[in-house]
């Protein structure tokens, strides 16, 4: 396992969420167009999914095109943690720093969409702790599903005659 290749990918990964949000954050999604937020959120998962495949096939090539499953598996899953946990900074300063009112705006809208009142669980889940931490699952679940498939796709055995 190449340790420096992972953290590579997983720093790609950051940056390319991070250009992700502030698209959205630009093209309106995340104040006038809100209630796109569900699908947007769902897809930006693609970028953990495509980095694993990248990841993975870069070590492939690197090693004259084999990969063994366990290679894959712990190559994409040390990738995953990482990003996992990069994604905690990167929302933290997109939040704070980038779109201070994100949160307001989505509890709004889905206060809107729904009829919820403020306050309770609703209120407590767009509040910064539970968001990150909700921010750290999704990449960790989509990352590991991603290692999961790809690391049985992409595998290769040995040929022996």
């Amino acid at each position: 396992m190449r340790t420096p290749l992972v953290i590579k990918f997983a720093v790609l990964n950051s940056l390319l969420l991070l250009i992700w949000l502030s698209g959205e954050y630009m093209l309106g999604f995340q104040d006038k167009f809100i209630t796109a937020f569900p699908v947007l959120n769902m897809a930006s998962l693609i970028i953990p999914v495509v980095c694993v495949w990248l990841l993975l096939r870069q070590i492939k090539s690197e090693n004259d095109g084999m990969l063994t499953y366990q290679r894959a598996f712990l190559s994409g899953l040390l990738f995953t943690i990482m990003s996992a946990v990069l994604v905690i900074p990167v929302r933290y300063i997109f939040s704070h720093y980038i779109n201070p009112e994100y949160a307001d705006n989505l509890l709004k809208s889905i206060i809107a969409v729904t009829g919820q009142q403020t306050g309770g669980k609703l209120q407590f889940s767009f509040s910064e702790g539970p968001f990150l931490l909700m921010e750290a699952i999704y990449t960790f679940s989509a990352g590991t599903f991603a290692t999961l498939v790809f690391s049985f796709t992409m595998k290769t055995t040995k040929l022996t005659l």
